[in-house]
């Protein structure tokens, strides 16, 4: 009996085996959740850039004096807008691009800008799995309808 508790012989060193059992299942959990985290960061900071360039370049369709001009316009303006609003390394990604595309055939009078960015996302606790980085995908569209106003007097 060592101060009030009675311990058996076999209970001796059980705390240790339990404790390193339940840590080689929290600590990938913690390095799991700590990954996907990140990830939801950064695609969230996509997203979000991408949403801006999209409106950004559906704004700027009325910008220019035919519709090649103005198609070119929304490009530039949506690119811009993307590069504004997604820094370089953002939370150590890398690679981070835009591709913007202007459609203007599929529907009469209803011009569209299409914006997919692609950024490469770190991965930290998952390199024990020869996991280095992670791609990361999102795709926004705004739309401008063309307006034929007539006035009468």
């Amino acid at each position: 009996m060592q101060n009030g508790i009675v311990r058996g012989k076999r209970s001796k060193g059980v705390a240790i085996i339990l404790t390193t059992l339940s840590m080689s299942v929290i600590l990938p959990l913690i390095g799991l959740g700590f990954d996907v985290s990140t990830l939801y960061l950064i695609k969230s900071k996509l997203s979000a850039a991408a949403d801006s360039a999209a409106l950004a370049g559906a704004r700027a369709l009325a910008q220019g004096a035919n519709p090649a001009a103005q198609s070119a316009s929304a490009v530039t303006t949506a690119q811009n807008f993307f590069n504004a609003n997604f820094p370089s390394g953002y939370w150590r990604s890398s690679g981070a691009s835009a591709n913007v595309t202007v459609d203007d055939t599929s529907t009469p009078n209803y011009r569209a800008v299409n914006v997919t960015a692609t950024v490469q996302a770190p991965l930290y606790f998952l390199r024990v799995f020869n996991q280095q980085a992670s791609t990361i995908n999102v795709a926004s569209k705004a739309g401008r309808r063309d307006v034929i106003l007539m006035m009468v007097l």
